[in-house]
């Protein structure tokens, strides 16, 4: 049946009896069309899906040979749109898909540190807190936090996490927590479980501030969080090992009190002390860590990777001198 069909429109089937008026790459292109339409006789046993599929990449082919086979102009024209580089019309995830939960903040006041993680595409946000603020030399002020936000978001991040401060006076870390919050839409107000504490962060959710739980210790502090309405609620895993306690055991049992009351509070795992303390409590379900630098730098330089890196990289390059034309005879 397919040789039968290739006899009778032979200009479809192979593109070389096409008109003399017809671009060579357009017969070339209408020849692949139909191979890929008529090789199984006819598209037999796909589903539905598979022929939709298989007709859009066609008319795909059709369209560039039509058009001068201009892919670089389609590809211009699709990434200014906002379409993507490739945009062939095949189902692919979205980013959101491929994400899942997770999210990975860089816990830092050090502008330097933003312009060397924010590219890798890896960090949602930063996080911060006047203990950071102090270590990294910025004044625990409005318009200091205002700077490094600033700069944060010039670089893509998508949150920044600031600590309100104010001891036991409630309406002082309401003001400053206001305060920050009104620096952008993007800013997370992260406020100590204290009794002042929550009676601030109580009142700030009540004018749409978003608040994270932060200096957790305990389970039940998580239990408080999620009744607060808070976005994150971060415990110090490493602090609560120092203290005796199993740290992961205790951070995995947050996570579980979280899913168990269906809340969409996150738990955030700060104080982590190894990029391994990521991997296993990421198995245990947990999906959102802020991280220092250190911790961040070895995340994206395992050993064994370096050295497969190196390996590939020696190879490419003994391949690409091995292509290249020899020299020979009086030409050498």
């Amino acid at each position: 049946l397919t040789l039968f069909r290739c006899l009778i429109r032979p200009s479809h089937a192979f593109g070389w009896i096409a008109p003399l008026h017809a671009p060579r790459r357009a017969a070339t292109h209408t020849g692949m069309r139909s191979a890929v339409c008529t090789a199984t006789g006819p598209q037999a046993g796909w589903t539905p899906e598979q022929r939709e599929r298989n007709d859009r990449y066609a008319s795909q082919l059709t369209s560039d040979s039509n058009n001068g086979g201009n892919r670089a102009q389609q590809m211009s024209a699709n990434a200014n749109s906002g379409a993507g580089l490739f945009n062939f019309g095949a189902p692919s995830p979205s980013y959101t898909d491929l994400a899942g939960k997770s999210r990975i903040f860089l816990d830092s006041a050090k502008t330097d540190e933003y312009v060397k993680f924010l590219p890798l595409g890896i960090i949602y946000g930063i996080t911060t807190n006047p203990s950071i603020l102090e270590r990294d030399g910025v004044a625990c002020t409005i318009q200091g936090i205002q700077d490094l936000a600033a700069t944060a978001f010039s670089l893509g991040a998508q949150e920044f996490m600031a600590q309100t401060w104010g001891g036991d006076d409630v309406d002082l870390l309401t003001t400053n927590g206001m305060q920050i919050a009104h620096i952008d839409p993007r800013m997370v107000v992260k406020v100590p479980v204290t009794a002042a504490g929550l009676q601030a962060a109580a009142r700030m959710r009540q004018q749409g501030v978003r608040i994270c739980t932060t200096a957790i210790y305990a389970p039940h502090q998580i239990v408080s969080s999620v009744a607060l309405g808070a976005e994150y609620a971060a415990p110090y895993l490493g602090r609560i090992s120092d203290s005796g306690k199993d740290g992961p055991g205790q951070v995995s049992a947050m996570q579980k009190i979280v899913d168990a009351m269906k809340s969409q509070t996150r738990v955030l795992v700060a104080s982590v002390r190894s990029a391994d303390e990521v991997g296993q409590l990421a198995a245990m379900g947990c999906t959102t860590f802020t991280l220092s630098a250190n911790i961040i730098d070895s995340m994206t330089a395992e050993p064994l990777t370096l050295e497969a890196a190196g390996a590939f990289e020696k190879a490419a390059s003994i391949s690409n001198e091995a292509s290249r034309p020899k020299k020979i005879g009086f030409l050498s």
